[in-house]
């Protein structure tokens, strides 16, 4: 429990101010990480899209790093031979955290999480999702999962 002293502003408000021992210890534990800047996401990522239409062209992408959105790109089914070299050129971005690749409707779609600090370079796998349900009107075909440790570089 806090030691600080809680005020009653108003009938149904409760405020919290800390005493100055709270506020030392807070000082004492600082943020593990910095984040990176929008720009130097944005750079690995046009980067990643670059080298991708190098191979195939997308008929979608996420082109504008969101911290509120998800990555994303999708294909026709037609450059399915380019998957693996796609998956690879994924992992090779470190501000990138693959999580899906959905087959549906003669598409491919890569859906991934951009991250604010940069991870190790780890091993991975791709599974199918078995939890994809056809009775649901957009479910899609095919849905695999991209299974690998995330651990952040300390920087």
């Amino acid at each position: 429990m806090p030691c600080g002293q809680y005020l009653e502003v108003g009938s149904d408000r409760l405020y919290y101010r800390p005493d100055l021992d709270d506020i030392s210890d807070m000082l004492r534990h600082p943020l593990p990480r910095t984040m990176l800047s929008y720009a130097a996401v944005q750079a690995e990522w046009t980067n990643t899209l670059d080298r991708i239409q190098q191979l195939c062209p997308l008929r979608r992408a996420a082109e504008v790093v969101r911290p509120d959105k998800f990555a994303y790109i999708t294909l026709n089914e037609a450059y399915e031979y380019q998957v693996p070299t796609i998956e690879r050129i994924l992992f090779q971005n470190l501000l990138l955290r693959p999580m899906y690749r959905i087959e549906d409707c003669g598409t491919i779609e890569f859906q991934a999480d951009w991250l604010w600090n940069w991870r190790q370079s780890a091993p991975w796998k791709c599974e199918r999702s078995s939890s994809v349900n056809r009775l649901y009107p957009d479910a899609p075909e095919r849905m695999y999962i991209y299974r690998f440790n995330v651990v952040l570089v300390e920087g």
